[in-house]
């Protein structure tokens, strides 16, 4: 009866059309290469259309995304565009907020190259924190794509008088900035122990209506699952992410 009632509805809405779970619409599929447009069924607005995508053709925007990973020695997956967009919205709307930014788990750097390149004028201090060796953090998966070179980390920002780098793990190294308050907090490290204890470390030093952006917090990274394990504990500690689609979370203090 259900099912003939719900059919009923979607008939009545949709009388040229069987159901909004056969509407066809063009999306961008996630690759290492390009951004390729398909079709797929929609199913009741979920997944990544062309309409909440539009942004990313912003002329400004895909200049400057384009510096960053050309800024990138190692290749540099083309279908972080959406993330990186995210990104760079999420700290468009902290510039409106007293306080500084803060990139915990910097790599080489590119979220920060785009955020200083799209926000402007930056006048906020901005803290990248790193260890920028992989054999200090034994919970860190070996790979190309992670940055262990400090020396290049310091010729791509030295010239901002701004950008404070601090090479260091985090939470640890936060103690070295802990009379900072902060509007912008992005989040990026692979160990599940280290993110939730640096929320917890960060989280009083973060102005009202600041935004910590957790770039894997729905990621299941290297097959380890460690981010299912984090969202527990972050419940369990009281914060309440908002999940995006592609993986990122997002925690606005109140």
């Amino acid at each position: 009866m259900i099912t003939f009632l719900f059919k009923s509805v979607m008939k009545f809405l949709y009388p040229n059309k069987s159901s909004p779970q056969q509407e066809k619409i063009s999306v961008y599929r996630h690759s290492d290469q390009s951004l390729n447009l398909l079709n797929i069924t929609h199913d009741f607005g979920v997944g990544f259309t062309t309409i909440n995508m539009e942004d990313l053709k912003d002329a400004e925007f895909k200049e400057a995304w384009e510096i960053a990973i050309k800024n990138n020695p190692y290749v540099y997956p083309k279908s972080f565009i959406y993330r990186d967009y995210i990104v760079a919205a999420i700290a468009k709307n902290a510039m409106n907020l007293n306080g500084a930014f803060l990139f915990i788990g910097v790599s080489w750097g590119c979220a920060a190259q785009l955020v200083l390149k799209l926000c402007k004028p930056m006048t906020k201090n901005i803290y990248l924190m790193d260890g920028w060796d992989q054999s200090e953090n034994p919970n860190s998966p070996k790979v190309e794509s992670y940055c262990g070179d400090y020396d290049f980390i310091q010729r791509m920002f030295g010239s901002y008088q701004n950008v404070k780098t601090i090479k260091g793990l985090a939470p640890y190294a936060l103690d070295c900035i802990k009379e900072e308050n902060f509007a912008f907090v992005h989040i990026s490290i692979d160990s599940n122990q280290a993110e939730v204890d640096s929320i917890q470390k960060i989280y009083e030093q973060c102005v009202k209506g600041a935004f910590i952006l957790l770039d894997c917090y729905g990621t299941n990274n290297s097959g380890k699952g460690w981010t299912i394990e984090s969202k527990k504990k972050l419940k369990e500690l009281g914060f309440t992410v908002i999940p995006f689609l592609n993986g990122q979370g997002l925690l606005i203090k109140t």
